[in-house]
């Protein structure tokens, strides 16, 4: 997704300061290994997991000016 470094003042100010409000920014969100598990354990009833990773660099450029990956981890109980 391309976006403007304006959208980002807020959140990543230098960004903006260093480049230009006007610079083209892509933004790169990917997704990896999403489970989803049901009474897998006696202490939840659905449990979720998934990894995600996320970059910002300049239009056209190849090297990241930022980026991260996450795990992410949930446990729900469900009564109806």
């Amino acid at each position: 997704m391309r976006i403007n470094a304006a959208l980002l003042k807020n959140t990543f100010p230098l960004v903006a300061q260093t480049y230009g409000d006007d610079q083209e920014l892509d933004i790169h969100v990917k997704v990896h290994k999403p489970r989803v598990f049901f009474k897998q354990n006696k202490e939840s009833d659905i449990s979720m997991s998934l990894e995600y990773d996320y970059g910002i660099k300049l239009a056209g450029d190849m090297n990241y000016l930022f980026y991260d990956k996450v795990n992410m981890a949930a446990n729900l109980d469900l009564s109806i």
